[in-house]
């Protein structure tokens, strides 16, 4: 299903962006709103900062965080393909799903391994934590097939991002759309996937200042 020009299963679109300073700037000023930090993921040597979407979806700027130790920070670089200079990109998209294990045993049946749930969480600024499951974040399809999130108990983190930006297009680009389409049926989801020179995710966002379309080729993870 889709609302609108992106699918309904779309909790957040990871956007890489090459130091969070950066990308909060860069969104306020193209967008009109300015992101708010999330906190850290210490396993992968990251920080974040969110935008809401519009009703359970938000945009997630993704960094390494300068105070990370550096076995943590090579995690983020493999895991994300993170990298500290380069324009912004859309790096993947997650899902949301309320039954994590029928979705990794359906996808199973189908011929795709989304790997088991496991357990994430972050501190905010403020202290609290946020706590959810996830299957693990491994960019199947090159960054076009999303992996699961299921918030469990937690607040959603768009209820407490700023608010006032809509997303109103994602689709992808692939030079092998078919098997793309194949890997997204067996996974339970739909994307618009088009035909293109290399694999991509093209993202059109739109604020009180104006719109950003995010289409930098994504880092190839396969």
């Amino acid at each position: 299903m889709f609302r609108g020009g992106f699918p309904s299963e779309l909790d957040h679109l990871l956007v890489a962006v090459p130091s969070l300073d950066e990308g909060i700037a860069t969104c306020e000023r193209l967008l009109g709103v300015r992101p708010e930090r999330g906190g850290r993921h210490a396993p992968w040597g990251t920080h974040n900062a969110l935008v809401g979407l519009g009703g359970r979806c938000y945009l997630e700027l993704l960094a390494l965080d300068p105070e990370a130790n550096a076995a943590a920070q090579a995690q983020g670089v493999a895991t994300f393909g993170l990298r500290s200079s380069g324009a912004a990109h859309v790096i993947g998209w997650c899902a949301a799903c309320r039954d994590l294990p029928r979705r990794v045993r359906e996808a199973a049946a189908a011929g795709v391994d989304i790997g088991e749930p496991i357990e994430g969480g972050r501190e905010r600024p403020d202290g609290s934590r946020v706590s959810w499951r996830i299957t693990p974040p491994r960019f199947l399809g090159e960054g076009l097939v999303p992996f699961f999130i299921d918030w469990g108990a937690s607040a959603h983190p768009a209820a407490s991002a700023p608010a006032g930006c809509r997303l109103r297009r994602l689709e992808a680009e692939h030079p092998d759309p078919e098997r793309i389409w194949k890997l997204l049926a067996a996974v339970g989801v739909r994307l618009s996937v088009s035909r293109g020179p290399r694999a991509r995710l093209i993202a059109t966002i739109e604020g009180p200042g104006g719109s950003w379309t995010i289409s930098e080729a994504a880092p190839r993870r396969e």
